[in-house]
């Protein structure tokens, strides 16, 4: 029985083949080669993923810089660009942009968001609260950054809180975001 295999918990692999004469053990052990013999085998693609029993079928590919419209009412549209800013497939970085479809300026405009307790999530400040109409002017942009603990098992979900006045008149709205192409 191998030892190693014993101390790690692993099942006892089967015997390996009696080197081929004038193979240098050595250098098979620290991946020299050697020369003659047969090819070693490939190694996985990703070897810290098969170490730690990940080496199933990979996640589907994320979609690059995805937008779709996360809320629209009220002579308010809330357009959520997506990517993913790293090589962590459970994080997010979604940018929400914020114009007004309304005839009136829109002002004290204010986006919160939550997420499932499964997921964590940073939002950072908005770069304003004054919305000229009908889309002219500065949009507003909101970054929020969602870690999915679940990514590949459950999709991304959020819940946004809207408050905002139109033209003087308060508005308010709530709305749940589920439509989030796959991958993310």
């Amino acid at each position: 029985a191998d030892m190693l295999m014993d101390l790690l918990g692993g099942d006892t692999p089967a015997p390996a083949p009696a080197p081929a004469a004038g193979l240098n053990l050595m250098d098979d052990l620290l991946g020299g080669g050697g020369g003659g013999g047969a090819a070693p085998a490939a190694p996985p693609a990703d070897p810290l993923m098969d170490l730690l029993g990940g080496g199933g079928a990979p996640a589907p590919a994320a979609p690059a810089g995805v937008s779709f419209t996360a809320y629209e009412g009220a002579g308010l549209r809330i357009v959520f660009g997506c990517e993913k800013p790293g090589p962590t497939p459970a994080v997010t970085a979604i940018t929400a942009t914020c114009t007004s479809t309304a005839g009136a300026p829109i002002s004290n405009l204010v986006v919160q968001a939550a997420v499932p307790k499964f997921m964590t999530l940073n939002l950072e400040p908005a770069s304003g609260s004054v919305l000229a109409p009908m889309g002219q002017g500065t949009p507003v942009t909101q970054r929020l950054t969602v870690t999915n603990q679940q990514h590949g098992t459950k999709p991304l979900a959020v819940r946004l809180k809207i408050t905002f006045d139109v033209g003087g008149a308060p508005q308010s709205a709530e709305a749940t975001v589920t439509n989030f192409p796959p991958g993310l």
